[in-house]
This record gives structure tokens, C-alpha cells and sequence, in this order.
């Protein structure tokens, strides 16, 4: 059983590096996060043992336990130089609740981005995917959340210790005598993990599946086999002219597109419209409806303050903005006037108006509702309103949109033109430019 023991964990490591494709070539550098707990010593011990890379030992102190946290950088600082390896040492201050979990697991991730290594492998088990994904599950997460803790990530994290378990860990160090720390916040039942490793856990164990962290590990694996092809989908899915993104972060979507599409695939392009703000249930519901709405315009307002704005079949998804407050500004003759916005308008020339008088003022304001006038070319006076549907501008460029006065009648608007009253052929009575 001991050959068994010391084989399984070391064979099972090489078989999972190979499957992902986790590491480099031999001879590559690569960092090893090490806490001086049971599962990074064990990973450190054994990639080391296989001798293909150059190790770097990794090690944030987060200041959190005291002489305890301080023991801890002491024995990673000895286990690096009793195995000859570099080791890289940082303290984190500053961490305090709320979200005390999270923000550790930010620091720690920030710590290994500084280090500059394009691999970080650090000691995840079968055990701590089985409680990523139960916790998940338990707070409403859907296929993509499901997936858990992934073996390789676009940072360069992966997790060779991922197919192995916690106790298989453990007893291959006890069999080789090799000492770990254990960590007192593991047995604190404030944290929620904690609870269920040591009460939900071994509950659902005896009650209901003995192999209960085995099934976990496996709707893992199978959803992130899913969540790779869904990757690949929706990234060829956004690059098609249905889809643009905008100098503002935002995005365009093609309404019509969206309702063509299996309700699977819609969730999966706006998840990935909105990344990384992650989109609830719900969210996903009030984009589909809003989408398949037969016309007209609406707005959905999802967490992190995005915005999600439907007209002329089209949707903008932006962070949401406080609307551009009303402007009016006192045109100078033959001189350039910035547009609140963006762009600048240039008067070319004076001129009179058949019922006007050339001492009135020229003004350029934003439009209003109820503002109509009549271009040139139309044979009627138009509302500025029904020219944007005529003109399909959606509803979210509207607001702000330039409009030049002389004498309180609209003598020019962005896109339609100059008034059909203005007097002199060939005449115009701006340029706008950027």
C-alpha cells in the first residue's frame, strides 16, 4: 500500500499536467505557490522531483494570524533552501473584512502577476473543486460557475494537484515524513468553506453519497469540458457583423440576431457582452424578453452598473451614464464652438433668413421633444423626432444632439441638414468636424 501511496499522488500529477498541458518545456521557469500547508508542500515536493523545470517558491504572508502567519513564511523560506530553490516573499497588509476570502485570493493572484512568470502553479485537490462547486451551487451559479476551480487559466494558474485527493495528498507526505503547518483558520466555522468541508460535506457523505466529493469533481470536469467549446462558440459568434464593440467599452448587438439564436447561446453572448460583470438568472430573462420584444424601444438595467438600451431592433450595452445634461451656447461668427460631447461646428457665413433680421442671435443647443422643422429637400415640416426613426438614429444618440438657431427658428441639424428658409444657393451654415 505504500508503494501504491507514493506512486498515486506522483503519477497522477504527470497525468494531469500532460492532459491540460500545464507547464513548459524542461528548463522553463515556473512559480510554485507554497503556503507551507499539506497540499503546496506536496506539489512542491513533487515537481520537484520530476526535475523538468526551474522552480521558484512563491509565498504571500497576509499578516492575518500573527506569529502563526509568520511561522508560516519562515518554514516556506526553509523548505525552499533545504531543496536549493529561489524563493519570493511578499507581505500583504491591509486585508480585513468584508469579503475577507475574496480579497486574500485577489492579493495572492495580484502578488503572482508581479513575479512576471508566465506559469504559477499553486495546490488545489479534487477536495477543494468538490467544495467550489457545492458552494456554487448553492448560491445560484449556472453552467460556466459550475465548472469550478479551472486547471488551466488565461493568467497562467493551473492546478496539477487537481485529480488528486486531499487525504491522498496527506498520506504521501506522512510516508515520506515530509512536515506541513496546519492553518487555524481552517477550523474557524465563520467562514462558509469551512462549514462545508467539516458539517455540509461529511453530512451529504453519510447520508446520501459516500463518493459525494468524487460527483462534484465530475460536474466539474464535465462543465468545463462544456464551457471550452462554448468559448470557442461564442468568440466566432461576436467576431460576425451582427456584434460591434464600441471606443466606449460598450457593444451593438442585431436584435433580430439574438432572437435567431437557441436560448442557450443568447445566455452565453450576453454573459460574455457583459464580462466581466457576471449576469444573474434573472438578468438573463429580462435581455431575452427585451430582445424578442416585436418593436419599440426599452432599457434593462443589470448589476455593475451596465445599461442595456433596445432601439430600431438594435441593443447598446454600456455602463450606465448619467444622461448629457441640456446645453445652449452662443454661436460666434465665423469661429469654431465645441459641442458638449464631442466634435466642434463652424459658422461660415451670416446670412438673412426671408422673415428674419440679421442682428438676431445664432444659438446652438440640444435637441428637445416637440423640436420640427423643414429641410432642405423635404416638402414639409418635420418633427426632429420622426426624422430619427426616418434616419433610424437610435434612441441613445439623441440626447445632446446638436441643433443650430437663428432667431428662435431651427435653422440646422446634425445629419438633416440646413432649413429650406435659409437664403443663398450653395450656402451652408456649418461644417462640422471632430
Amino acid at each position: 500500500m505504500k508503494v501504491v501511496a507514493r506512486q498515486a499522488v506522483e503519477a497522477q500529477v504527470a497525468e494531469t499536467i500532460l492532459r491540460y498541458n500545464m507547464l513548459p518545456e524542461r528548463g522553463q521557469r515556473i512559480g510554485v505557490a507554497v503556503s507551507g500547508g499539506a497540499d503546496s508542500v506536496c506539489l512542491l515536493h513533487v515537481l520537484h522531483a520530476m526535475g523538468a523545470w526551474e522552480l521558484v517558491v512563491l509565498h504571500l504572508n497576509h499578516g492575518l494570524r500573527g506569529e502563526e502567519s509568520d511561522g508560516d513564511e519562515a518554514a516556506v523560506h526553509a523548505l525552499a533552501a533545504a531543496l536549493s530553490l529561489e524563493c519570493i516573499v511578499e507581505r500583504a497588509d491591509g486585508l480585513a473584512p468584508p469579503n475577507l476570502e475574496d480579497k486574500a485570493r485577489r492579493a495572492r493572484y495580484e502578488f503572482f502577476a508581479r513575479t512576471g512568470l508566465a506559469r504559477v502553479a499553486t495546490g488545489q485537490t479534487r477536495d477543494d473543486q468538490a467544495e467550489t462547486v457545492m458552494l456554487r451551487l448553492l448560491r445560484g451559479a449556472g453552467p460556466a460557475g459550475l465548472a469550478g476551480i479551472l486547471p488551466v487559466t488565461d493568467e497562467g494558474i493551473v492546478r496539477p494537484l487537481l485529480d488528486c485527493s486531499r487525504a491522498g495528498v496527506r498520506l504521501w507526505l506522512a510516508l515520506r515524513g515530509i512536515a506541513w503547518r496546519e492553518d487555524s483558520s481552517n477550523a474557524d466555522l465563520a467562514f462558509d468553506r469551512n462549514r462545508l468541508r467539516l458539517e455540509l460535506l461529511p453530512q451529504l457523505a453519510r447520508d446520501w453519497n459516500p463518493a459525494v466529493t468524487t460527483a462534484l469533481a465530475h460536474i466539474a470536469e464535465l462543465a468545463n469540458s462544456d464551457e471550452r467549446y462554448w468559448r470557442e462558440w461564442t468568440a466566432a459568434e461576436l467576431a460576425s457583423p451582427s456584434y460591434g464593440r464600441l471606443p466606449n467599452g460598450g457593444w451593438l448587438a442585431d436584435a433580430a440576431r439574438l432572437r435567431s439564436l437557441h436560448p442557450a447561446q443568447h445566455g452565453r453572448v450576453w454573459r460574455a457582452l457583459a464580462a466581466p460583470v457576471p449576469l444573474r438568472f434573472d438578468d438573463i430573462v429580462r435581455l431575452q424578453r427585451l430582445a424578442a420584444a416585436g418593436r419599440g424601444s426599452g432599457q434593462v438595467r443589470l448589476a455593475g452598473g451596465l445599461l442595456v438600451t433596445r432601439s430600431l431592433d438594435r441593443l447598446y450595452l454600456r455602463r450606465a451614464a448619467p444622461l448629457p445634461e441640456p446645453f445652449q451656447i452662443d454661436v460666434p461668427w465665423n469661429d469654431f464652438v465645441a459641442v458638449p460631447g464631442g466634435g466642434r461646428l463652424k459658422v461660415q457665413n451670416r446670412y438673412t433668413m426671408d422673415a428674419g433680421n440679421s442682428t438676431q442671435s445664432w444659438v446652438l443647443r440640444s435637441w428637445q421633444p416637440g423640436d420640427a422643422y423643414q429641410p432642405k429637400g423635404y416638402g414639409r415640416v418635420w418633427k426632429l423626432k420622426d426624422l430619427f426613426q426616418l434616419h433610424r438614429v437610435p434612441s441613445w444618440e439623441r440626447p445632446g444632439w446638436p441643433i443650430m438657431e437663428f432667431g428662435g427658428q431651427i435653422v440646422w441639424a446634425r445629419r438633416f441638414g440646413l432649413a429650406a428658409a435659409v437664403g443663398g444657393d450653395g450656402w451652408m451654415v456649418v461644417e462640422e468636424m471632430p
